[in-house]
């Protein structure tokens, strides 16, 4: 996930100019503000940015020893290093496919999976249907919330709906769903009807969590709790199906020989 370092030996040719903003240096790799950006994007760490940059420099100096050490010469990391390059171009071939492709399935199609694999959507675990508002500060996460509890949640999501940033209506979580555990302790102990405020530190953003129902342990969730959820496995079926195919069609137009 690294920048790709420039190593400097001897005195052949100056270092590069730094970038005008860079969150980190190492020697003369920088890690840009835009790069960083996206590995904080990518992380559900609460210290995500320290992270991210302890990361990037521990594999930046481990990187330039490594070329220092003549590592990058080494027979065995070149042939792991073109497997890797092989593995890759296939890996962004089938993101393209996919892209080009996008899987899709209908309402019918979900709830006939849905009717024939139901067991797939029990838990061994309580579970919970949530309706989620999000907001970026919690006075206004917490005016909410005291709101939807004196006038109801449709009045306050409405007299809300231009602060907020994040409005979902029954959505269904597991316990491994939740982005903190204090999330989750604090759902649990509420009832059905009742309201949380909740710190979501992976999208920094505080969350309004309504109860709308508890699912018990091995019990099969209602289909609309598990709407989108079976359409991904219908689509995800069904995308592999054509990916297969594909596939097919690529041997066929080689000259393949196995001895």
């Amino acid at each position: 996930m690294a920048a790709t370092p420039t190593i400097w030996f001897g005195c052949a040719e100056p270092p590069p100019e730094p970038p005008p903003s860079y969150a980190a240096r190492v020697d003369g790799s920088y890690l840009s503000e835009e790069e960083l950006a996206r590995l904080v994007a990518e992380s559900r760490a609460a210290d995500a940015e320290h992270e991210a940059i302890r990361r990037w420099i521990e594999t930046e100096t481990l990187f330039l020893e490594a070329a220092r050490e003549g590592v990058l010469e080494d027979p065995e990391y070149l042939r792991l290093v073109e497997e890797t390059r092989k593995e890759l171009a296939a890996s962004f071939l089938a993101r393209k496919y996919y892209e080009d492709n996008p899987p899709s399935a209908s309402e019918e199609e979900a709830r006939s999976f849905y009717d024939a694999r139901r067991e797939l959507f029990a838990s061994a675990e309580e579970t919970y249907v949530l309706d989620l508002v999000a907001f970026e500060r919690y006075e206004a996460a917490e005016a909410f919330r005291d709101l939807a509890t004196k006038r109801g949640w449709k009045t306050a999501r409405e007299e809300f709906e231009d602060r907020a940033v994040v409005s979902e209506r029954e959505t269904y979580r597991r316990p491994t769903d939740f982005f903190a555990a204090a999330a989750l302790e604090a759902v649990r102990a509420s009832d059905p009807g009742d309201a949380v405020v909740a710190f979501n530190p992976a999208r920094r953003r505080y969350e309004v969590l309504r109860i709308v129902r508890k699912i018990k342990p091995f019990e099969t969730p209602p289909f609309e709790a598990v709407q989108e959820k079976a359409r991904e496995s219908v689509a995800r079926a069904k995308m592999n199906q054509s990916f297969d195919e594909y596939v097919q069609q690529l041997y066929e137009e080689r000259t393949i020989e196995i001895r």
